[in-house]
């Protein structure tokens, strides 16, 4: 496991390198914030309450000492929520959960226990570079960052994924294993900075997995169901990067769809906001995606050589764009009252004459032998306007 774990973060590391983001600098800066966070004397709670576990006057100056413990709703122990009792008896061996599961949810150090199970957590699964990095892309401190990394995590159920990937060892080929691991921290990159953009900070752990869960969960059932037939086969053509002796079939299968699901936040959110079921709102988002080739936009965007800084901007901003074009345009098909395929199809029919001009700059664009940045920004601009924006 220590093995895949380093093969995983050196691949991780040199895909970012390959996109332009940043590499190896301050990944020991990084490494030593997090280490701190084990040793942390303040602990934050939801209810931005702070207990002192120790005199070190106001910790201000202490980067990374701070460790954060959200969403305690009993400070007694008794009543923790789910996702934290779980970090909480992890860190006990299976015979100490099994005989003492009462007493470990008294234990009084839970809260540092809890603390440093995510802090453990983090590292582990996404290397030690991941608070860093979140931290340039978005801007957020270390608390939403470590807030945002578990409701990923609680919503998307990958903890039961990596304990299936995991046993595994010794049954299926050691880089199988790596790969799907790899799958889902890419998961956990784009939905941890999902959450950092658009939820309502201080991030409230227990009230957004509540919004996520149950959506995520329905919509990874109907996925193939209500992805259009490119995006279905594209989902079946990643499964079979998995497919190795001793990998169950179902296994490879929730993996391989993992990069649809990722967008499954702004579907819950969508749905949510036009009260409609989640796999209507699915089945329309995902064939604006196709037929607008947002997908396709995305990919390229991210393949094309970035010689500086502001190059590499510029293709992030058409990235994020192309995300919100996909929203908007979903968004804007439900406002018909109609829902599903029929809502998309009802609402470019009304506007056929601008549907069918920006479908053929696409087609031209696609069409080019080297799709080039000023391209997509011409298509970011027509997409910006049939959306309304």
């Amino acid at each position: 496991q220590a093995r895949q774990l380093a093969h995983a973060c050196l691949a991780l590391d040199r895909a970012a390198q390959g996109r332009g983001e940043p590499g190896g600098e301050g990944r020991h800066e990084s490494l030593l914030r997090l280490e701190m966070a084990h040793l942390a004397q303040v602990v934050e709670v939801d209810h931005g309450e702070q207990v002192v576990a120790g005199a070190h006057g106001d910790g201000q100056d202490r980067a990374g000492s701070v460790a954060l413990l959200p969403a305690v709703a009993d400070e007694g122990g008794d009543t923790l929520p789910r996702h934290l009792g779980d970090d909480l008896a992890r860190y006990f061996p299976k015979p100490i959960r099994e005989k003492y599961p009462g007493a470990i949810k008294r234990h009084r150090l839970h809260r540092e226990i809890i603390a440093t199970g995510l802090t453990n957590s983090i590292v582990n699964r996404t290397g030690p570079a991941f608070i860093n990095e979140m931290q340039l892309k978005t801007g957020m401190d270390v608390p939403a960052i470590m807030r945002a990394y578990t409701i990923s995590r609680e919503a998307f159920e990958l903890r039961g994924l990596w304990d299936e990937i995991e046993s595994l060892d010794n049954v299926a080929p050691a880089k199988a294993q790596t790969r799907m691991l790899l799958q889902t921290v890419r998961t956990l990159w784009r939905i941890t900075a999902w959450v950092l953009g658009n939820c309502a900070h201080p991030l409230d752990i227990t009230v957004l997995i509540g919004e996520f869960h149950e959506g995520v969960q329905r919509i990874s059932t109907a996925l193939d169901d209500i992805l259009a037939p490119d995006q279905r086969r594209d989902t079946v053509e990643r499964a079979k990067r998995y497919a190795q002796p001793g990998v169950p079939a179902d296994l490879t299968a929730r993996i391989g769809r993992l990069k649809a699901l990722s967008s499954a936040p702004d579907i819950v959110r969508i749905a949510a906001a036009n009260g409609q079921k989640v796999e209507d709102v699915g089945a329309a988002y995902f064939l604006i995606g196709d037929r607008f080739k947002l997908d396709w936009l995305r990919r390229t965007a991210g393949k094309l050589p970035a010689d500086t800084q502001w190059h590499r901007l510029a293709l992030g901003a058409i990235i994020d764009d192309m995300w919100g074009h996909q929203n908007d345009l979903t968004s804007a098909t439900l406002a018909n009252g109609k829902t599903g395929v029929d809502a998309v199809e009802a609402w470019a029919g009304v506007r056929a004459e601008a549907v069918e001009r920006v479908e053929q700059l696409l087609a031209e664009i696609i069409a080019a032998a080297v799709p080039d940045l000023a391209m997509l920004a011409v298509a970011n601009r027509e997409l910006r306007a049939l959306s309304g924006r």
